[in-house]
């Protein structure tokens, strides 16, 4: 949904669209990150072990209407520097991955392990169970 912040009526953006998360502005167009709801047989597993990854898209939406999908895995965080999507995708034994997704149609780019993700103008920051770190925005993990 969105509303003015001056106040008005709200504006239905998306629906019957599961998991939904991470609602942000994308330069004019709103994104968000959408992905299935895991099966009621995974939310609680014997073991106490979290759910398997669903799939998932963050979902770019146009003043104009026009939707587009970049593949993405069940995640953590995710932010948007205009040109790439900067996610951290979730693992079970790990602190997760720190993904980069550029909008150009490039292929995505492992940036290393990640739990938390924030851009600014030149980098990337990300958390791991060790610390905090950051990067250009261009560094690739190798």
């Amino acid at each position: 949904m969105s509303v003015p912040l001056d106040g008005g009526t709200p504006t239905t953006l998306a629906t019957q669209q599961g998991g939904l998360a991470f609602p942000m502005p994308c330069g004019s167009d709103t994104c968000w990150w959408a992905g299935s709801d895991p099966p009621a047989s995974e939310t609680a597993n014997p073991d106490g072990a979290p759910p398997a990854p669903v799939p998932g898209a963050i979902e770019r939406l146009t003043a104009n209407g026009t939707v587009t999908s970049f593949q993405a895995a069940a995640m953590w965080s995710l932010a948007f520097d205009g040109t790439s999507f900067f996610e951290t995708e979730l693992c079970d034994a790990c602190d997760g991955y720190l993904i980069r997704i550029p909008v150009d149609g490039s292929p995505p780019v492992s940036m290393g392990s990640g739990s938390f993700v924030a851009v600014d103008d030149s980098c990337a920051y990300w958390s791991t169970l060790e610390g905090i770190f950051s990067a250009s925005k261009a560094w690739q993990r190798r």
